[in-house]
């Protein structure tokens, strides 16, 4: 549940951060109607938080639901992190990703989850794209970005963070790798490989 909890909520909670902030910057600036959006946006996003919060708890997540949830969710998180924070996310999602697991569609949510707060939060990006593929026997997804990078090499990037350590154990978890290609300066690219 913490792993969880830090992989989804807490980043969640970095986007609300990330939109105050903005709003208290241009409250002066901007007229009462863009204000009122803004509140509305970020008050959406507090109850999507402990909404999913509520999930992770109680073990529902993507529970009971249809098979295209894992897409949708995606979109939504990526949307309100693109608005919250201001980066430009674009999402490529089979549509074959509806065959996933359960366990499948979660670790690939959290670890997307995870990629993209990191971009944001300590890479600085502003574009980042995110594919998710799934072939005959593998299931692939890359999430690019265009920050800052990281001069770590990768045996010690994998161990630097707790975000970056539960990547790699929830994908080890399902018998999957996880490959970052980074350098200071340069964009990062995080590449994760399941088994069908």
């Amino acid at each position: 549940i913490a792993d969880e909890i830090h992989d989804t909520t807490i980043q969640r909670l970095f986007a609300l951060v990330c939109g105050l902030k903005v709003l208290e910057e241009n409250a002066d600036k901007d007229d009462a109607a863009l204000v009122k959006e803004r509140i509305q946006m970020l008050k959406s996003s507090a109850e999507h938080t402990m909404k999913e919060l509520r999930e992770t708890i109680y073990g529902h997540r993507f529970e009971g639901k249809d098979a295209s949830s894992f897409a949708e969710r995606m979109q939504q998180y990526a949307d309100e992190m693109a608005k919250l924070c201001g980066a430009d996310i674009t999402l490529y999602i089979d549509e074959l990703a509806v065959l996933m697991k359960p366990s499948q569609s979660i670790t690939l949510y959290r670890i997307i989850c995870e990629a993209l707060n990191n971009a944001i939060r300590h890479g600085k990006a502003t574009e980042i794209k995110v594919r998710i593929a799934l072939g005959e026997e593998f299931i692939r997804a890359e999430v690019e970005d265009n920050g800052l990078g990281f001069a770590e090499n990768h045996a010690q990037a994998a161990f630097s963070g707790n975000g970056i350590k539960n990547m790699h154990k929830m994908a080890y978890l399902l018998k999957g790798k996880i490959h970052i290609e980074s350098g200071k300066g340069q964009k990062t690219k995080i590449s994760l490989t399941l088994p069908r």
